[in-house]
């Protein structure tokens, strides 16, 4: 299966899905004109992604999936694929995949923070927080 690649723009942010090492990451601004044309293409990536790892799931193997998330804006639009990508992922723990989730902002930003805090209890999945300098 191919990765994943979006290039950033001024509007949407860099996207970075590589299923060889189950590492996926969404940096940058989110604030697309049609987030459901951008964001459509993610969950269906996603969706291709999840055929593959059940096939190769076997006995005790656990596949563990790596979330990043790296935004500095993320209109209202956006935060609601969000939303989506994370209950397609919580999908994959139902299924018992390991499934990591990291929240990276700025520590003067309390904003994106609480974006995270509320993505996660929207999920009822736990998030790694982390404070970075942009």
């Amino acid at each position: 299966m191919k990765s994943l690649s979006l290039e950033s723009t001024d509007f949407t942010p860099e996207v970075l899905f590589n299923p060889e090492n189950h590492i996926f990451e969404i940096a940058g601004v989110s604030m697309p004109e049609n987030a459901s044309g951008f964001y459509l293409q993610i969950l269906d990536w996603l969706g291709e992604y999840e055929e593959k790892i059940v096939d190769k799931k076997t006995g005790n193997d656990k596949i563990s999936i790596k979330l990043n998330f790296k935004l500095t804006y993320c209109n209202s639009a956006s935060a609601k694929f969000l939303l989506t990508i994370m209950e397609k992922l919580k999908t994959y723990t139902d299924s018992g995949f390991n499934v990591e989730i990291n929240w990276y902002y700025d520590p003067g930003d309390q904003l994106m923070l609480d974006d995270g805090k509320d993505l996660e209890d929207s999920v009822s999945m736990p998030f790694n927080y982390h404070a970075f300098i942009k």
